[in-house]
């Protein structure tokens, strides 16, 4: 009894410390876009939620809907996120790049129709979680 009892915590323990191994969830900072340095930086929260998603929600917003994004590339190095679809006559791609070894990111986006003020860049850092 004693075996099985210690046998399922050290379960659970490895489990828990899996999760914190693996999981790759990142607060970042926004802190400049195509026009300078953004006042106030924006807080954006990437969660991954499963091996081909990540959701990005909006900290300082919470009333705001997340969005998902489709993982395009996961490594050791970067991961890269994309976002795209079309809303009436106006299709959407917006995609970030995170690079987890020096915890920066940067995003780009199109929107039809296509010119350089519809179209946005940002970047800034992370922080793993």
């Amino acid at each position: 009894m004693i075996s099985l009892i210690v046998k399922f915590i050290y379960s659970i323990l490895l489990l828990l410390f899996t999760n914190s191994i693996f999981a790759q969830d990142f607060y970042c900072f926004e802190t400049h876009s195509k026009t300078g340095e953004m006042y106030p930086v924006q807080e954006l929260l990437f969660t991954q939620t499963s091996n081909n998603l990540y959701v990005l929600s909006f900290p300082e917003y919470p009333e705001q809907e997340p969005i998902t994004y489709d993982i395009i590339l996961l490594d050791n190095n970067f991961i890269i996120l994309s976002f795209y679809g079309a809303i009436e006559t106006t299709g959407i791609s917006f995609n970030v790049i995170i690079d987890k070894k020096n915890l920066t990111f940067g995003t780009a986006s199109m929107f039809n129709p296509f010119n350089l003020e519809n179209m946005e860049l940002s970047y800034g850092y992370c922080r793993r979680l």
